[in-house]
């Protein structure tokens, strides 16, 4: 499958500091994008733990909780 092709319009202004502004500019943009992979990684932290789940992976997130779980108990507690 090709590369998808978009074109971007993009117009700006450059003003200096005395007030005084230049006349507007536009350019069109040509961009290729690249053909996503179908196992890409997850979007985001419940998806990646949703692959995990699905994997058979549930004792790495057990693991997981009880390390994070361990840490947070030995964390001094902010007294003020």
């Amino acid at each position: 499958m090709p590369p998808q092709r978009i074109k971007l319009l993009a117009s700006y202004q450059g003003c200096s500091e005395a007030g005084l502004c230049y006349s507007p500019i536009r350019k069109t943009l040509t961009l290729d994008l690249p053909v996503a992979e179908r196992n890409a990684s997850p979007a985001s932290e419940t998806d990646a733990a949703r692959a995990l789940i699905a994997d058979g992976k549930l004792w790495l997130i057990a693991a997981g909780f009880f390390g994070f779980g361990l840490l947070l108990a030995f964390t001094p507690a902010c007294s003020r």
